[in-house]
């Protein structure tokens, strides 16, 4: 298998190697996991919050467990943790809490080599980092659920390549809306940053966009257009088939850019945030 990833470089294809992508679409697939329908046997409830609690006292708990992730990787308390830690877990956090929550998914069990795995570096560069790779898959409770899967993965690999990728699928019954995809990469010590976040169109051509995908995120896009480039139609071609017109595409400067809170951080959950609206 290789990376197939728009947001991509020959870098990242060495991590992708061990998994089998995805036989579909390439929606933001340079991380996709194939996972046949068997292994779909068992599935893990979700578990909610206590109804009581307000709104601000969850989101309280959220913030204390995302820093008490940050401390145990920093401090060194553990050095298979310190290793695993992504610099993306923040933005997997925010699927996991926010969204997963908001849509009512449940989590699927995967297989341990699916769930989790480590790469060697690869024997022409043995003193590149060894690769942790994770990922997780939700799908909808039942039958009237809006979302037919969520999955994301997260690739660490020190300075080398840190990297976070998550598709979120709508449910057939919910017609030919867009799929929800982003990608965000750093490459050398954060030398290197790429972001891009869309609603990849079902359907090709402007009409489409136009009905499905314009009226809920061009507001987005506008707002933060200052920080937004065109991609380099050498990725994409002329006419890119998996991509709206409407992409958010970034190479920011800095690791600050990509960190919770950032503008680009802003982005990221506001197009999440209007496609579970429009679900």
């Amino acid at each position: 298998a290789s990376c197939r990833s728009p947001f991509s470089c020959s870098q990242a294809r060495r991590f992708c190697e061990p998994l089998q992508l995805l036989p579909r679409r390439g929606h933001f697939s340079g991380f996709q996991i194939a996972l046949p329908h068997a292994v779909f046997t068992f599935a893990v409830a979700g578990v909610c919050s206590s109804l009581c609690r307000t709104r601000r006292e969850v989101r309280a708990s959220r913030l204390r467990r995302r820093q008490r992730r940050v401390v145990v990787s920093r401090a060194g308390g553990s050095e298979t943790a310190a290793a695993d830690a992504c610099f993306f877990d923040a933005w997997a956090a925010w699927l996991e809490e926010d969204l997963v929550s908001q849509l009512g998914l449940q989590e699927e069990c995967l297989p341990p080599h699916l769930a989790h795995r480590k790469v060697p570096p690869p024997p022409k560069k043995p003193s590149a980092s060894e690769a942790s790779i994770s990922a997780k898959v939700w799908v909808g409770k039942g039958e009237d659920s809006p979302i037919r899967r969520l999955r994301y993965v997260l690739v660490s690999s020190g300075e080398e390549l840190q990297a976070f990728n998550a598709v979120l699928y709508p449910a057939y019954s919910r017609g030919p809306q867009p799929v929800f995809g982003v990608d965000v990469l750093s490459f050398n010590g954060h030398r290197r940053l790429l972001f891009g976040v869309d609603w990849a169109p079902m359907f090709p051509g402007e009409d489409y966009a136009e009905a499905y995908i314009a009226p809920h995120i061009s507001p987005v896009r506008e707002r933060f257009n200052e920080i937004r480039i065109d991609p380099s139609g050498k990725i994409y071609g002329e006419l890119p088939e998996f991509f709206s017109p409407y992409m958010f595409f970034s190479r920011p400067d800095g690791d600050q850019a990509l960190l919770e809170g950032s503008e680009l951080w802003k982005v990221f959950t506001e197009y999440a945030d209007r496609y579970r609206a429009v679900l």
